[in-house]
């Protein structure tokens, strides 16, 4: 009887492209380690670090502040979490988690370059550009370049971006901005009133307007070509997570804890708590705490976590650079 490692490599390569059409590039990273005809079969990622089949693009990393090398990820299309162990960030300073779920590192020596690491393949993209000097920033990855844009959360109204042989990251002032980084989808940015919000899901954009907790919640369909906005009453199965800079749209019936057609959000006065605001009957609700890493006295620490928590976590904090990036970067750029 012939074994499974006698498979024509033509059906291990479709069978491996199923596993990348569904994103799930930590499961094919295992069919390649079964054995060496079926690594024969299939693409090395390693040896392709800007082949856009092996970008992560449901993918968001949850606990960004975290002790050891694990990490937690979670595929916002299919409800599934993996921990990886990433030893790499041993050697290198973690400056964020890039929407989509590439990871940005720098070097720990001068001139404190950026590197993106993909934490499924291990592949890595080098940039010639040091960091740029930022508090606590929110990146995104786009284009086959690929271009790395940073956000950092103070009020200039700047964006950072540079390619791989970029010397040094662009500076833009942009007249409207909102600091929001969405999950999925090419969207970027969006002009902010106020408090205004964007996220993608499934090549759709949409647009929130928020005002206090509980006061209420606006969502507008955007046609990216005119600008346009259409009003939504319904977001189907989708659920979306709103913060300052990062935004998260989810298929709820993939999670047990989160509602369909509701927009959550954490709120932080007077104390840490998620609100739900449910688009059916246009009412709002706190839903209990949530996660705070950087204010211990007000950390919602019984553990496990509800899928909603670690998802509100993911758009509420922004992991800051470590000081000692932040200060060895400032005197490189002085």
């Amino acid at each position: 009887m012939a074994s499974w490692l006698s498979l024509p490599a033509d059906l291990v390569n479709r069978i491996a492209d199923l596993l990348l059409a569904t994103d799930d590039l930590d499961c094919y990273m295992d069919l390649r380690a079964v054995c060496r005809g079926w690594r024969s079969s299939t693409a090395d990622p390693k040896n392709m670090p800007r082949d856009p089949r092996f970008r992560p693009r449901q993918w968001a990393m949850l606990d960004e502040v975290h002790q050891s090398d694990a990490r937690l990820f979670v595929n916002v299309a299919t409800g599934r979490f993996v921990r990886r162990d990433l030893p790499l960030f041993r050697r290198y300073d973690v400056v964020a988690g890039a929407a989509g779920d590439l990871v940005v590192l720098a070097e720990r020596t001068a001139p404190y370059t950026a590197r993106i690491l993909n934490p499924f393949t291990g592949a890595m993209i080098s940039f010639d550009a040091p960091m740029p000097c930022l508090y606590d920033p929110a990146a995104h990855v786009i284009g086959s370049l690929p271009t790395l844009v940073f956000i950092s959360k103070d009020d200039s109204r700047t964006i950072y971006w540079a390619n791989p042989d970029s010397k040094s990251f662009v500076d833009t002032s942009l007249i409207f901005w909102s600091g929001c980084l969405s999950n999925v989808g090419s969207t970027l940015l969006h002009r902010r009133v106020d408090r205004w919000i964007r996220t993608s899901l499934l090549r759709t954009s949409f647009s929130i307007s928020k005002a206090t907790c509980l006061h209420g919640v606006d969502v507008f369909k955007i046609d990216t070509g005119s600008g346009l906005l259409d009003r939504v009453k319904n977001l189907g199965s989708r659920a979306i997570f709103v913060g300052e800079r990062r935004c998260l749209a989810v298929d709820a019936d993939k999670f047990a804890s989160v509602e369909a057609n509701c927009i959550y959000y954490v709120m932080d006065e007077p104390w840490y708590d998620v609100c739900v605001y449910r688009l059916k009957d246009e009412t709002g609700v706190r839903a209990g705490g949530a996660i705070d890493s950087f204010n211990s006295s007000f950390l919602c620490d019984d553990p496990p976590f509800s899928d909603v928590q670690l998802l509100c976590y993911y758009t509420f904090e922004v992991w800051k650079m470590f000081p000692q990036l932040q200060l060895n970067c400032f005197f490189s750029q002085t």
